[in-house]
């Protein structure tokens, strides 16, 4: 990432990462078709220990409108140092 961003980046990588460290640390609501994807997963999602805690609250699967918290996330993507790439030529 840090190459293409040094690439054919715009934006400074700020600007980048910020937008989804934030949607990860204050949540974003559940869509009607990753509520499908996760009850579709359930099974899977059930038999680890990392995924149930990340995709299921209280043993089922979110619903569509809940909102998906992922403080973890969060973190590393803030912890995420700007990259120092050069320009590729």
């Amino acid at each position: 990432m840090a190459a293409l961003h040094a690439q054919y980046g715009k934006l400074r990588w700020e600007q980048v990462v910020a937008p989804a460290e934030g949607i990860a640390r204050f949540g974003y609501p559940v869509s009607r078709a990753f509520a499908a994807d996760l009850l579709a997963a359930r099974p899977i999602l059930e038999k680890d220990p990392e995924l149930r805690r990340l995709f299921l609250r209280d043993g089922v699967p979110y619903a569509e409108g809940q909102v998906i918290v992922q403080q973890d996330l969060s973190t590393l993507l803030s912890a995420i140092p700007q990259p120092r790439c050069r320009r590729i030529l």
